[in-house]
């Protein structure tokens, strides 16, 4: 029987990128991050964002009160449209691995091609480039060849629903490339089991504090 391809999720590849000991602890050792309030916070108004997009509500359904004001923000901004797809899955093969995500929100453009748009529950502010980040590519790409579309014609924006800030970020050929060298060289570390932490990492697991210990997530 031919062995399952090794399979990995974007926020663990992205994990990985930040702090390898991180990503061990949490994907292999099964020791995740503790539950704060703000994590709490996302993923309520995610659901409720969700909800919403799947099948708008005559009567606006009951919100929490911490979440409202970032519902609100949303209900006002340009992306609530009639969406192509709502927390769609994908899974991308690469050649040691697939890798999978989920996207929030896959909108429709004018010019024919999509934007895909990540909510975030805090402001935009002053921030690293979101370009620079493993997720965007990837979901970029993965949409790509799910509707047959050049790089240019998929759009991906964050949306800080704190403060209604957007970065978004349009790929090329360029970073698909990129962005493949990239996810072999990371999993290759992995198959490799190279954990080292990262001089002067303060992330949960370098600090010692972990959640409730369960079963092992998904790589």
């Amino acid at each position: 029987m031919e062995e399952p391809r090794p399979r990995y999720s974007v926020s663990g590849l992205m994990t990985y990128e930040a702090c390898p000991h991180q990503y061990k602890a949490t994907y292999i050792d099964g020791r995740p991050p503790p539950v704060t309030a703000g994590m709490r916070r996302g993923t309520s108004v995610h659901n409720v964002i969700a909800r919403h997009m799947r099948a708008p509500a005559l009567l606006r359904e009951d919100v929490p009160a911490d979440i409202q004001p970032l519902f609100d923000r949303f209900l006002h901004s340009r992306f609530n449209i009639a969406p192509v797809a709502v927390e769609r899955p994908f899974v991308l093969p690469f050649d040691r691995g697939d890798v999978h995500g989920r996207i929030d929100l896959v909108l429709p453009r004018p010019d024919g091609g999509l934007e895909l748009v990540d909510f975030k529950s805090g402001s935009g502010g002053q921030r690293d480039d979101p370009a620079a980040r493993l997720q965007l590519p990837l979901y970029a790409m993965a949409t790509a060849r799910r509707h047959g579309l050049p790089p240019e014609s998929v759009a991906f924006t964050y949306f800080y629903l704190g403060d209604g800030a957007e970065h978004q970020f349009v790929p090329t050929n360029a970073t698909f490339a990129e962005t493949t060298e990239r996810v072999e060289r990371i999993i290759r570390a992995i198959e490799e089991g190279r954990f080292e932490a990262p001089p002067g990492c303060t992330c949960y697991a370098c600090r010692g504090e972990f959640g409730r210990r369960r079963t092992p997530a998904r790589r």
